[in-house]
């Protein structure tokens, strides 16, 4: 039987504590139930019989939680949004035994959900780099999801950024930044929990997703940071700003 790490906090987080019980009792349903990379197939005479509940209760409760699942092409297989995260394996490491099965599952869902990296599931799938991130063909010591390219690398390796490149010369330097910033407060619970108490009916993280697809990771934002003189983008400043522009209210009882 396996064991896995459960998020104490998750009953005081905004956008689960506001879910209708069955939908709170379906989505810790799928984070038991799928692999131990977040993919499930989805069968819902098996939910409605493992959980009791009928068809119509089992899809309106899928339906609510949907935000916090990537479903395939076909829409017969889910990705849990986050669950590597709370499992301790967002940074995945090839030469790590544990890893290596679940960099083998991301792998082989590729063509399932039409995407080209496995980073694309690791990061918010709209944020992902336009060329695909390489693993190299070293002894696996650098960690999937990293922005750290190696000197070698095997056949379809990302080009490296040219010397002197910047966020102001570059498109990919740009985004590679925004990337990690966005990701460095998404898993910043406390930054997150600040920000919820200004407005507790607000799903911050959807907030800032929505701030990124819809304008700084396009070309517009970049085009639009350049206009300004600083050295340097304080991301954290931008992007708690432009939660309040990009407002995601958390769905009504």
């Amino acid at each position: 039987m396996a064991s896995r790490f459960t998020e104490t906090e998750k009953w005081n987080d905004a956008w689960f504590s506001g879910l209708k019980p069955l939908s709170k009792l379906l989505f810790l349903y799928l984070c038991d139930q799928c692999d131990v990379a977040g993919f499930l197939e989805i069968n819902i005479r098996k939910i409605c019989f493992d959980l009791g509940i009928g068809k119509q209760e089992a899809e309106k409760s899928l339906t609510e939680v949907e935000t916090r699942l990537l479903y395939s092409k076909d829409k017969r297989f889910v990705f849990v949004l986050n669950f590597l995260k709370h499992q301790k394996n967002q940074k995945l490491n090839p030469s790590n035994n544990a890893h290596r099965g679940i960099i083998k599952r991301l792998e082989d869902n590729l063509l399932l959900f039409d995407f080209e990296d496995i980073n694309q599931f690791i990061i918010s799938p709209s944020l992902a780099p336009s060329e695909p991130l390489s693993r190299g063909t070293g002894k696996g010591n650098g960690n999937i999801g990293d922005n750290i390219d190696s000197d070698k690398g095997g056949v379809g390796e990302k080009e490296k950024e040219k010397e002197g490149d910047t966020w102001r010369t570059s498109y990919d330097v740009y985004k590679n930044d925004l990337r990690e910033a966005y990701q460095n407060l998404i898993s910043n619970q406390e930054w997150i929990e600040q920000q919820q108490r200004y407005d507790p009916n607000l799903d911050i993280e959807l907030s800032l997703e929505k701030a990124c697809v819809q304008f700084w990771a396009l070309e517009a934002g970049w085009k639009h940071k350049k206009k300004s003189k600083s050295v340097n983008i304080d991301w954290k400043s931008t992007l708690a700003s432009a939660i309040d522009l990009n407002k995601v209210y958390k769905q009504k009882q």
